[in-house]
């Protein structure tokens, strides 16, 4: 058997780890991509919420056309749309209550009524005369194309 050896060579030819320098570059290029990237992700997710909005508007219009064809009245609120059962009355032209004759009726004419997903907040629904049975967002201000969010 050969004996130990009480030499330990110190110098290595390999490095183990990274310098400090060379890990602040690393975190730098990682700031640089992240600053490029989020700007970006806001932007679509923005215009998702805006498409999604929409479409949104676009059923529920939809609905209440289809709810007034059935009816002749106009839901008295949005809620009414996604009802399991006939609800009791409706809105006439000029916004009078009337009731609702049930076997007009076949809803629900939507799954559900959703939040203005740009604002998060209820829809807006009119039930005065002139604009009964109106869908509006609830959204302030314009879209990113500048269109404003009450004209859709």
């Amino acid at each position: 058997m050969e004996p130990l050896s009480n030499t330990y060579n110190v110098t290595r030819s390999h490095r183990a780890g990274f310098s400090l320098v060379e890990m602040m570059v690393v975190v730098s290029i990682i700031g640089i991509l992240t600053a490029i990237a989020v700007p970006k992700f806001n932007d679509i997710q923005r215009k998702s919420r805006e498409s999604a909005l929409r479409t949104d508007l676009q059923v529920y219009r939809s609905a209440i056309y289809v709810f007034y064809s059935d009816t002749g009245l106009y839901p008295a609120t949005l809620n009414d749309l996604a009802a399991r059962t006939a609800p009791g009355t409706g809105l006439n032209a000029n916004g009078a209550t009337r009731s609702l004759v049930e076997t007009t009726w076949r809803g629900p004419y939507v799954e559900t009524v959703r939040f203005d997903p740009v604002s998060e907040q209820p829809f807006q629904y009119f039930t005065a005369a002139g604009a009964v049975g109106t869908v509006k967002p609830s959204a302030p201000g314009n879209d990113s194309n500048g269109t404003p969010f009450a004209d859709y």
